[in-house]
């Protein structure tokens, strides 16, 4: 495709023939079904509540690492055929069957405790397919929404979708938690997965009223021809490479943070409880600011500052040791500055998919930078628990009369491999402003 096609495509992009009183409804119509959407996959994602249920129906914990480990493996793994079979059935059908089908699931898992001994079996199963289900409608999402945003309305929307997301969630846990109680019975656990999968055919509702446009024809497209588009697509290879490395490096310091405050600071669980919910209060915020940040500064410095947050937060658990009366301070304001970084960090990834798929290959671009970001995570998650199964570093050092830690080696680590990515900010095309790639900010 040349620059005039791409030009072209610019000027009769579907969303700019939409009036603005359409844009505005599918906006807030595409939020609703997030807000539906999340009740689901708030108790995935946590799973919290999936694992207090399999302990009830007399599982063991090792399924806490399983879950975890079957929705990042089924994103990394899949995104790209999902995307492929996405753009061979339509957008409408693949929403459609992908949440009938994972709302059967979710009705599956509250119904297990009726078949008995294989109760367990029954969650286990139902949830691996709702994750790999997940996919194929992570692979429309985007795409819908660029039928009714303009370029200069991605970050307002991904900012104010992501404020009232999370601000959702923060009712949805204290609400399910309160009712719950010490000892929840079984039917309340039952009840809300059932709740959920009605949840989904509200998403489903608020998606079918988003407009889209009779253009995009289904088309019989085989996966590796898309795939070599994508690949072939300098600017997007780029991105996706820097976004995997940013959630490979910065996305592992957290968690492990948390290990770190357990079983290093040996502070109380309340504690631990109240430093890490400002991560959830940084995350509000940053998604409340973005908006405007992006509309100020450019995406260019809004991935810089980006960038910065991430090694302020993590360079800041450096300098907490047993010695330290300001651990709780500190630890408190490292995840705060990293959920408001992993909020950025969220809306870019979205934003610059949005900006650098090309027309006619927006779905298997999507899918192409959704894997990075999730092989990313995930080696960073792993990439710790390895070197701590290995025990690399030293369990304990000194330095200027305080104790740390192999934790401490590896925040270094990290932080100094943060600071090196910078070097990486440079090939993206929001930073190079390379006029040869396709780039429609």
């Amino acid at each position: 495709m040349n620059s005039k096609n791409i030009t072209l495509e610019k000027q009769i992009g579907f969303a700019d023939t939409l009036p603005d009183t359409i844009r505005k409804k599918a906006r807030k119509n595409a939020i609703f079904s997030a807000l539906f959407g999340c009740i689901s996959e708030q108790a995935i994602d946590t799973n919290t509540l999936l694992i207090l249920y399999l302990v009830m129906l007399g599982g063991n914990d090792s399924f806490s690492m399983f879950s975890t480990a079957i929705s990042g493996l089924a994103f990394a793994v899949l995104s790209i055929p999902s995307a492929g079979l996405v753009d061979r059935w339509g957008l409408r059908k693949s929403y459609s069957w992908a949440i009938y089908a994972q709302a059967l699931m979710l009705f599956i898992i509250a119904a297990a405790p009726w078949t008995g001994r294989f109760a367990v079996s029954a969650v286990i199963g139902a949830f691996t397919i709702f994750c790999i289900l997940r996919t194929f409608y992570a692979a429309t999402w985007f795409p819908i929404v660029d039928n009714f945003l303009k370029a200069d309305e991605r970050g307002p929307f991904f900012g104010t979708m992501r404020f009232v997301y999370m601000n959702f969630n923060m009712f949805l846990i204290f609400g399910v938690g309160y009712l719950m109680g010490d000892e929840p019975p079984l039917l309340i656990i039952q009840s809300y997965f059932a709740i959920a999968a009605l949840g989904l055919l509200g998403r489903k509702f608020f998606l079918d009223k988003l407009p889209m446009s009779t253009d995009r024809k289904t088309r019989k497209i085989e996966i590796l021809p898309a795939l070599k588009i994508s690949i072939r697509n300098n600017a997007l290879v780029c991105f996706s490479i820097y976004y995997g490395f940013l959630n490979m490096a910065a996305l592992a310091a957290m968690p492990l943070a948390v290990i770190y405050m357990k079983n290093f600071l040996h502070l109380s669980s309340s504690t631990i409880m109240l430093i890490t919910a400002t991560g959830i209060l940084g995350q509000i915020i940053g998604f409340s600011l973005i908006g405007r940040l992006t509309q100020k500064l450019g995406i260019g410095y809004f991935e810089l500052l980006t960038h910065l947050l991430f090694v302020l937060a993590i360079g800041l658990l450096i300098f907490t040791s047993r010695e330290n009366t300001f651990n709780s301070c500190t630890l408190g304001t490292a995840f705060f500055l990293n959920g408001m970084a992993s909020a950025f960090l969220i809306c870019i990834g979205s934003i610059e998919m949005l900006a650098l798929a090309r027309p006619g290959n927006k779905v298997m671009a999507m899918a192409f930078v959704s894997t990075f970001q999730y092989l990313g995570n995930a080696l960073g998650r792993a990439g710790s628990s390895l070197i701590l199964a290995l025990g690399i570093f030293a369990p304990v050092w000194n330095f200027g009369g305080y104790e740390f830690s192999y934790f401490h080696t590896i925040f270094i680590l990290n932080s100094a491999i943060i600071l090196l990515g910078l070097i990486l900010l440079m090939i993206v095309p929001a930073a190079s402003r390379n006029r040869e790639n396709y780039y429609e900010p």
